[in-house]
């Protein structure tokens, strides 16, 4: 699993459903190089709490990778905010 750094621009979230232990996931859309692209939360990391804090236009630094299926999965958000 090769894990990806990249800096975009946060546009919203919506909730999925929480993981077997209650924590919770979320869907997020962030705009890269003026591509809008869909990433997920992954299960039971922290990063799932971090991203009902951030507001549209807001800067997010984030670690991810890309499943076998092609879904982009966020492992880490580092702290970032002011646009």
């Amino acid at each position: 699993m090769k894990r990806t750094n990249v800096v975009g621009i946060f546009k919203d979230y919506e909730y999925m459903n929480c993981s077997v232990y209650g924590n919770p996931r979320e869907k997020v859309w962030v705009e890269i190089d003026g591509v809008e692209k869909c990433f997920k939360t992954a299960s039971d990391a922290q990063c799932g709490y971090f991203i009902p804090n951030y507001k549209n236009g807001d800067k997010i630094n984030f670690d991810y990778h890309i499943t076998r299926n092609g879904n982009r999965i966020i492992d880490y958000v580092h702290e970032t905010r002011s646009a």
